[in-house]
């Protein structure tokens, strides 16, 4: 089958047929080139009150990477952690740094990415609840044909910053369980500009 331009047929595009896009495609702004997924779903805890730690492999390590293709496009990046709760009300914060590198990721010249961090909060109570799953996205553009890495690093409140990432049990329990297979991850998606 052969490309189309609108409604124009031109049989010298793109031939789906074979499964794969050569080189010298050309998308057009906004499409996505490629998607790559990060997931850690071990239960990972740590007091952290008043304190920053970068989170275990992979979201930590800057072994979430896209190689990208055109120093023009951006990276649609997508993290997602659960912050798990116990008996006492917990707050924790994240912030993502990045690095582009052609073997390994250099954390001595890492930048953070401002507007990327995100938040969770859990109640106060006397019983174990889940916690909660908290979302953010932020659009950057690494300006690089290089592998462009990311890391999460966690802060704690000074009160309440004690960490249990993916916790969750589903009695009242303060085991270290991920009962619901639960995931925190960061998504990193290619954008076309």
């Amino acid at each position: 089958m052969s490309g189309y331009i609108g409604s124009k047929r031109s049989s010298s595009l793109v031939s789906f047929d074979e499964g794969a896009i050569g080189s010298g495609v050309v998308f057009p702004v906004g499409h996505v080139i490629q998607v790559k997924q990060f997931l850690y779903t071990n239960v990972y805890e740590i007091n952290i009150s008043g304190s920053s730690v970068f989170l275990p492999a992979p979201l930590g390590d800057g072994s979430a990477y896209i190689q990208m293709g055109s120093s023009s496009n951006k990276v649609l990046i997508t993290i997602q952690l659960h912050y798990g709760h116990e008996s006492n009300w917990r707050s924790n914060f994240a912030q993502l740094y990045t690095n582009n590198f052609t073997s390994t990721y250099d954390t001595g010249s890492e930048t953070l990415i401002t507007g990327s961090g995100n938040a969770g909060t859990a109640g106060s109570s006397t019983t174990h609840f889940g916690g909660n799953t908290i979302t953010s996205s932020i659009l950057y553009s690494p300006n690089t044909t290089n592998k462009a890495g990311f890391r999460i690093k966690v802060s704690g409140h000074n009160d309440g910053g004690n960490l249990h990432l993916n916790q969750n049990n589903q009695n009242n329990s303060s085991a270290n369980n991920n009962t619901f297979s639960i995931s925190s991850s960061i998504t990193l998606q290619e954008i076309s500009s």
